[in-house]
């Protein structure tokens, strides 16, 4: 099998138009999220809780720009009382949940406005597959109970009927309408759809990558002793190092990186001991060899190219005007270390700009052609001998870098969520 080269992502890549349909979608996230534990505060005689992040964010460029939209929802308890003074009684309970849309300005990162979308009374439902049937006749008894025929993408609620025939599902009315025909047709990011940004939840590493295939040469990172590794021959052969797909060693080691390249020839997948007279059908396979530093790289901790998640790992992002690489890494070890993206250009590994970031995770990259907008938590400072797990006490931490400058902007979600309580 042949070893393709890596794809390279370059910024604005997989982002499309949107307008309207596109921020409604990210409202219909809100069938898909949940709602974690709060801490209650009284307030006028109403408990509330501090608003929560619901689900990722989504970076839309729209007809007013290019914007970051974040969804959070907020808790509210109060009490309907009959009567008056001490005669007065509860007669309910009622909570409601009212969920706001922010917009942030994907240049500064600095709050556009926020407005409240929805409000829901009591974990009221919208539907259920009864409501939805007798809403829509054609799907009377063609609802499956099995979930893989029910989808969320940035359109909303995708059903597959038992008669393969796909519906999409208002989520207002509850109102069917066919899904692009009916035709069985994967989700892509064409057009008016725009899809959230890949979160995770605390796995950095998702949006590093060992190297990039560059046709003739390979670049990346390694460790010194992994470099020396690759390039000495094994004892009693004479071929030259190879690398697998897989990243040598795990990102969360706490080794010293530097840019390597090497040169890549596709070579005959066969054994070695394979005998030339037999023909030779196993296809080809990356050699890589001629390891050599970029001689003005400096080291980096814990360190991997950037990139954008993709399946099988993250996409590097290659920028131009000066060609280069970003590389994520780390300021120091441990949980007061942070996270730096740095900007180094080839052929020499010269670091063109080098950006402390307000992070400890990341949890969401949105790139784009002049920016790049990264989501995630920071870290608070502990103290005492009793230790727990940073993300209960973490801020959520909106990041934009200007791409050819380094510039970085933020925006303190936890801190305005604490100034809504």
């Amino acid at each position: 099998m042949t070893n393709r080269p890596r794809a390279i992502e370059r910024p604005g890549d997989g982002r499309r138009r949107g307008g309207r349909r596109a921020i409604l979608a990210i409202a219909l996230l809100l069938a898909v999220v949940g709602i974690g534990t709060a801490v209650w505060a009284l307030l006028d005689g109403r408990r509330l809780t501090a608003p929560e992040t619901l689900g990722p964010p989504i970076r839309i460029t729209t007809p007013a720009g290019d914007r970051v939209f974040l969804l959070t929802g907020q808790w509210v308890t109060w009490h309907e009382r009959a009567g008056s003074g001490r005669t007065s009684a509860i007669v309910r309970t009622i909570t409601d949940l009212h969920v706001e849309l922010w917009a942030f300005d994907a240049a500064s990162a600095a709050t556009l406005w926020r407005r409240r979308i929805e409000t829901q009374r009591d974990g009221s439902k919208r539907g259920d597959g009864a409501a939805i049937e007798a809403t829509n006749p054609p799907l009377a008894g063609k609802l499956s109970r099995e979930t893989h025929f029910y989808a969320f993408d940035g359109d909303g609620l995708r059903i597959t009927a038992t008669d393969a025939r796909m519906w999409r599902i208002d989520p207002k009315t509850l109102a069917a309408r066919p899904a692009r025909g009916g035709a069985l047709v994967p989700f892509r990011a064409d057009g008016d759809e725009v899809p959230p940004a890949y979160h995770t939840p605390n796995a950095s590493y998702t949006f590093q990558a060992r190297g990039l295939d560059l046709g003739r040469h390979w670049l990346g990172v390694l460790t010194d002793d992994e470099a020396a590794r690759l390039s000495a021959p094994p004892a009693g052969a004479t071929r030259i190092a190879e690398m697998g797909p897989a990243p040598l060693a795990a990102f969360s080691s706490p080794g010293r990186y530097r840019l390597w390249s090497a040169r890549v020839d596709h070579v005959s997948a066969a054994p070695p001991d394979w005998p030339r007279h037999l023909p030779d059908n196993w296809g080809t396979r990356a050699r890589f060899s001629a390891f050599a530093p970029l001689p003005a790289s400096p080291e980096f901790l814990q360190a991997g190219l950037f990139g954008r998640y993709v399946v099988n790992g993250a996409r590097p992002i290659w920028l131009r005007d000066p060609d280069s690489v970003l590389v994520l890494h780390r300021d120091k070890l441990g949980e007061e270390g942070k996270l730096r993206l740095t900007r180094v250009a080839g052929p020499e590994g010269r670091v063109v700009w080098d950006a402390a970031l307000p992070l400890s995770v990341l949890q969401a990259v949105m790139p784009g052609t002049k920016t790049i907008v990264l989501y995630g938590r920071l870290f608070q400072p502990q103290t005492g001998a009793a230790r727990r797990d940073p993300m209960h006490t973490a801020r959520e931490v909106l990041v934009v870098v200007d791409l050819v400058s380094g510039a970085v902007h933020t925006h303190d979600q936890s801190a305005a969520a604490e100034r809504m309580r």
